[in-house]
């Protein structure tokens, strides 16, 4: 059984995947911080019956998404309304296919961690930035993919396909 940390404060029935990725070349010149006991990336079953999907970006800061079932008013709309129609952190920065194999072929909408006042691990080890801002934990992220979710369910209904998975780290 995983930490409340460890899944965003998510009870483990909710999540299908907890995955960390190489940590000695990803990791390795972070600062240590909440993120050392994170994944780099969950899936999970949202609250409004979509598939939630968390993932670290290139300077660490977490991504996070919705697949839109098919069938949704918005499963093939253009960037642009999706800016207009929906909102979560630092408003919508992904609208197209899906990453997830299990979910070849639908639309993904998601919004990064990466704004100005976001601070990002990876962007102190490069030398890039000074420490500043606020890191948004995985807790964080789970919150605005919960609400996305439900801004999508508003627009269209639930994801009435959305199944358990096996979790790979048991």
């Amino acid at each position: 059984m995983r930490s409340p940390e460890q899944t965003g404060g998510l009870t483990d029935d909710r999540v299908y995947s907890c995955i960390r990725f190489d940590t000695k070349t990803y990791r390795e010149h972070w600062e240590p911080g909440p993120w050392d006991v994170e994944p780099d990336e969950m899936t999970w079953g949202t609250s409004s019956g979509h598939l939630g999907y968390a993932r670290r970006n290139g300077c660490g800061a977490w991504c996070g998404y919705v697949v839109i079932p098919r069938g949704h008013p918005d499963e093939s709309t253009k960037m642009q309304n999706c800016i207009t129609n929906y909102k979560a952190h630092g408003g919508i920065t992904w609208v197209g296919s899906t990453q997830l194999d299990s979910e070849s072929g639908k639309t993904m909408l998601g919004f990064d961690c990466s704004q100005t006042g976001d601070h990002s691990p990876g962007n102190l080890a490069a030398g890039r930035y000074q420490k500043m801002g606020v890191y948004r934990d995985l807790t964080y992220v789970v919150g605005e993919v919960e609400s996305l979710s439900k801004q999508v369910a508003l627009r269209g209904g639930s994801n009435a396909q959305a199944k358990p998975r096996v979790d790979p780290l048991g």
